[in-house]
C-alpha cells in the first residue's frame, strides 16, 4: 500500500541514526537496553508456548492445542 512506503523506506534509515543517536548520548550501555527490548518479545513467545502447550499458526493468527 502508498501508505506503508514512507515507512518502508524511512524506518531503517531511523532506526541506525537511532542507534547511533543512543550510543553518543548513553554510551555503550544503550545497546544492552536496545538488545533486551528487541529479545523479550521472542521468549515471551515462547514462554506461552511452553506454559500453555499452544501452537501459534502465523497466517491466520489461530491457537491450536
Amino acid at each position: 500500500m502508498v501508505l506503508f512506503g514512507p515507512m518502508i523506506i524511512g524506518g531503517p534509515l531511523v532506526t541506525v541514526f537511532g542507534v547511533f543517536y543512543m550510543v553518543w548520548l548513553l554510551g555503550p550501555w544503550s545497546l544492552l537496553g536496545m538488545a533486551t527490548f528487541l529479545l523479550f518479545y521472542p521468549i515471551q513467545v515462547n514462554s506461552i508456548k511452553y506454559v500453555l502447550g499452544l501452537t501459534i499458526l502465523a497466517p491466520a493468527g489461530i491457537f491450536r492445542h
